[in-house]
């Protein structure tokens, strides 16, 4: 059919999860060293355009802020050199503790990077 197949655009929304992750220390790596696993529970995804094989584009990627313990992110996918969008998504990761269970409460980790956002201190992330 000549278009990127729906299959591939989960793992172009986890590059753009990943690379947040990575600005605001909310990576894998910082998620195992807090003893914290954060399955995505609920993926959406609205296709608005294909993309046809070959094509460049761009993601973009927001992590939003909720009281809940959960991470909530919402992404954009654009073709380039357009701008047009071809897709819109979100997705919802739960926090597990050490023991595999859903956390009720924010992590002390959390917490600091919570204040830290409150207060406009995003960058690395990591404290």
């Amino acid at each position: 059919m000549g278009v990127v197949w729906h299959g591939h655009y989960p793992e172009f929304l986890e590059d753009g999860r990943a690379a947040i992750g990575k600005a605001f220390g909310l990576d894998y790596a910082d998620f195992h060293r807090e003893g914290l696993k954060a399955p995505i529970v609920r993926l959406e995804i609205k296709y608005i355009s294909p993309l046809v094989l070959g094509d460049a584009f761009v993601i973009e990627a927001d992590l939003l802020w909720t009281e809940a313990v959960r991470l909530d992110h919402e992404y954009r996918i654009r073709r380039q050199p357009d701008g047009r969008f071809v897709a819109e998504a979100r997705t919802v990761q739960l926090l597990l503790g050490r023991d595999d269970r859903v956390c009720l409460f924010w992590p002390d980790y959390f917490q600091r990077l919570r204040s830290r956002w409150r207060l406009g201190l995003t960058g690395d992330g990591h404290v």
